[in-house]
């Protein structure tokens, strides 16, 4: 399997894990983004959590260290969307692979579950290698965690609002594994849970009309604030107050993620397919 191959579909990073993996010797392989500051301690944690936990894949959450207001606008959306909407403490307990998730940024592998699964040539020219990999270890009958990481690992993802658009722009509909209903589905039902309950709220308060109606407006505006709120406290301990402000405009995060994920459908159907650093993902 040439390099060059890998280089015109996108997937360098996928080779260079396959490769890697190759050349590893122990019985866990752990996998990390060049971009993350990991505690002295992290790998002791995680093969006590893996031998505890008595799982085959671990992966965790780290703290995100956020700049810039794109940054804090979008970017705390992976937790809310993992931890508020994806019951996490059933994908240790459960088979299905819908119930099953993986950060880059931590994914460690007892060895032999790795190869039986294909490792990362099984996904070459993919995406959300993590995601599948993850996928992959519940269809082939093995057990996996997703773990709280904000002590032992951190990572800047990006660096500017531009960085984020294009970012999430290449990950968002690979997310909803490139199908079309499902994604403008999720895009519909993100506006009418998030962002249409302020403004049937606004309207109502302007005009003074339906005072039952504000209340459960104002209900469902607050609860996914709180929500944010919680999750700030909790993973963005870095500008904290950052952090809390934008929780508050959380219906705004939401409609741009929903800008971003008509833009990453129009990158994935557009002749060169999506765009990344310099490589191309073909459709």
């Amino acid at each position: 399997m040439r390099a060059s191959h890998y280089h015109r579909d996108g997937s360098e990073k996928n080779f260079a894990c396959y490769q890697l993996a190759q050349q590893a010797k122990g019985a866990y392989i752990l996998f990390t983004d060049a971009d993350t500051i990991h505690h002295a301690t992290m790998v002791k944690a995680v093969m006590r959590q893996m031998q505890q936990r008595k799982v085959q894949l671990l992966s965790a959450q780290p703290e995100q260290i956020l700049g810039s207001l794109g940054e804090h606008l979008i970017v705390p959306l992976l937790n809310f969307t993992i931890l508020t909407l994806l019951p996490v403490a059933l994908i240790p307990l459960r088979p299905e692979p819908s119930l099953a998730t993986g950060n880059g940024q931590m994914l460690c592998f007892q060895r032999d579950a790795y190869q039986a699964i294909g490792g990362h040539a099984a996904v070459k020219g993919r995406i959300l290698e993590d995601v599948l990999l993850a996928r992959a270890i519940k269809e082939a009958g093995y057990r996996m965690a997703y773990a709280d990481a904000l002590e032992l690992i951190q990572c800047r993802m990006y660096h500017s609002f531009d960085e984020v658009w294009s970012g999430f722009s290449k990950n968002l509909f690979a997310f909803y594994n490139y199908s079309l209903p499902f994604a403008l589905g999720a895009l519909l039902l993100n506006l009418l849970l998030f962002v249409v309950p302020q403004c049937i709220l606004c309207a109502n308060l302007l005009m003074a009309s339906n005072t039952l109606l504000s209340i459960l407006a104002l209900l469902a505006t607050l609860l996914p604030i709180i929500m944010r709120i919680l999750l700030a406290l909790r993973f963005n301990q870095n500008r904290i107050g950052w952090a809390l402000g934008c929780s508050l405009l959380h219906p705004l995060s939401i409609a741009l993620e929903c800008l971003i994920l008509l833009n990453s459908i129009r990158w994935h159907y557009r002749k060169t397919g999506t765009a990344w650093k310099g490589r191309y993902y073909p459709a």
